[in-house]
């Protein structure tokens, strides 16, 4: 399967396929060369970054295991980090939202969480996860792909609880936003 869209000047390819016995894995290819970075003396790109969490996230543990310790490490510090190097480039085309470009990142406060992410948002309008609008990159449990979407807090502290907002409450939320969906036909 492949799949693709234009995106900000840059072409973005999605395609699975199976490689030495491995699973079936989703590999994104992206075709701006800005999009590889120096770190640590090595040449590696923000797609080999989400390639290596897709590679990890089937090894899911709770507890900091070797594989949860280097996921923790790609998703709060490196991934977050290529990010940040691309502000110059994101807040242009963020226009007035990318004076306050904000990067931040999790994979579970204390425990590890099976779900982790890297954000990037205007700070004044989301100063954290569960207020505002933000980019965000989520993975599926299975390692099979990695998305970029608009997300928002889903969840808020109530009397010294974190508590999910209900359907009601995140349809208002969300009602009038637009979304678009990627296919085959749309190059």
């Amino acid at each position: 399967m492949r799949v693709g869209r234009r995106v900000g000047g840059a072409f973005l390819t999605v395609s699975r396929g199976q490689a030495r016995g491995q699973p079936r894995a989703t590999i994104l290819r992206v075709n701006r060369p800005h999009l590889r970075l120096k770190i640590q003396g090595t040449d590696v790109s923000i797609v080999d970054t989400l390639r290596r969490i897709c590679e990890l996230q089937p090894r899911y543990s709770s507890d900091n295991t070797a594989e949860m310790k280097e996921r923790g490490n790609l998703i709060r510090h490196t991934l977050a980090d290529q990010i940040r190097d691309l502000s110059p480039r994101l807040k242009p085309a963020l226009a007035n939202f990318g004076d306050e470009l904000g990067v931040d990142a999790s994979d579970g406060i204390g425990r590890k969480t099976e779900a982790p992410w890297v954000r990037f948002c205007n700070l004044t309008m989301s100063p954290d996860a569960r207020t505002g609008f933000y980019s965000v990159n989520h993975f599926t449990a299975d390692g099979t792909a990695a998305f970029i979407t608009v997300g928002c807090g889903a969840t808020q502290w109530t009397n010294g609880e974190l508590r999910p907002f209900s359907d009601e409450d995140l349809a208002s939320k969300t009602s009038g936003r637009k979304t678009s969906s990627w296919s085959d036909s749309e190059p």
